[in-house]
């Protein structure tokens, strides 16, 4: 199995996430929805960086079924999660 810069990335991410879910289980409770409330801005960040890197994925030519693969979806889901924001209207198929 190759190990790229994306797995590096998923494993960080993850170590992150151990880290502050452990340093709010030591704070108590009222702390504990406070990471909570970040962890939900995280996932819109999230969902805004990858909105924005599929949209440039379209821009340098890479198809929808492309996306789908790596998104780990059909490119119809792909284009209908991430193609009405490019504003194209187009078809899923290109």
């Amino acid at each position: 199995m190759t190990r790229g810069p994306e797995s590096e990335l998923s494993k960080s991410l993850v170590s992150h996430a151990r880290f502050l879910a452990r340093l709010l289980d030591r704070v108590g409770q009222p702390t504990i929805l406070m990471g909570v409330a970040a962890a939900v801005k995280l996932a819109d960040l999230a969902h805004q960086t990858l909105a924005e890197l599929v949209a440039q994925a379209r821009r340098m030519g890479f198809t929808w079924q492309q996306i789908g693969d790596v998104l780990g979806v059909s490119r119809q889901a792909a284009f209908q999660r991430f193609g009405q924001s490019e504003g194209s209207g187009g078809d899923p198929s290109d």
